[in-house]
């Protein structure tokens, strides 16, 4: 669990913002399991008992339950795991880290993007979060202690982000993640996707095409 104290200056009695009232914040609340059917498959689930559902003026608003990870992999080998269903697609290392060793209470803007209370928007980040669809990943290739190491990530995913029901066209997102470690300290990681988005209601729907990489 993640609690947090929140303040938007100027404060509201000086201005009326967006989040111009501070306070205590339930930031996260995780609850998550894995299961090893056997020697070599995990699966692993996970639900939010905080996640946000935002009135319209941005800081009214409850709580809710929502599923984040629910996905089933299966280890080959080093350098070949097998891994389907939600998961956070292989982009963006700072989404990529775990939910319980980040140093601060939430991820920078830069990935999560902004939304009320925080600012006018929402504003999307860079980051895909979780995805549903397949995934091909490796572990360390190289020894612990060599001097060099590489690891990869190669997935196709919907592309239409957290609880998506469908996907919102035909066309599946691919991901991809290479990682080179130098010495075991310093890391230097690649990762790019392309994503065919669609918005709009049937039969009016419009593609809106669209990528990033880093």
């Amino acid at each position: 669990a993640k609690l947090g104290v929140f303040y938007t200056l100027p404060l509201r009695d000086e201005n009326q913002l967006v989040g111009g009232a501070g306070g205590f914040r339930l930031a996260q609340v995780r609850l998550g399991a894995e299961w090893n059917l056997m020697p070599r498959m995990l699966m692993v689930a996970s639900l939010e008992a905080a996640a946000p559902s935002r009135g319209d003026d941005g800081i009214s608003g409850k709580r809710i339950v929502e599923l984040r990870d629910a996905y089933a992999q299966y280890r080959i080998c080093r350098g070949f795991t097998l891994r389907g269903g939600q998961f956070k697609a292989p982009f963006w290392r700072e989404t990529l880290l775990d939910d319980a060793t980040l140093p601060f209470i939430s991820r920078s803007i830069v990935s999560e993007g902004l939304a009320p209370p925080e600012a006018y928007g929402p504003r999307g980040g860079l980051s895909l979060d979780r995805q549903v669809g397949l995934q091909a990943a490796s572990d360390w290739l190289m020894e612990e202690k060599s001097a060099f190491n590489l690891r990869y990530a190669l997935a196709v995913v919907n592309g239409n982000g957290l609880n998506g029901l469908f996907n919102d066209n035909n066309v599946v997102t691919p991901v991809a993640r290479a990682e080179l470690q130098f010495f075991g300290h310093a890391s230097l990681g690649l990762n790019g996707y392309y994503n065919v988005a669609a918005e709009g209601t049937r039969p009016n729907r419009v593609s809106e095409i669209g990528g990033a990489s880093c």
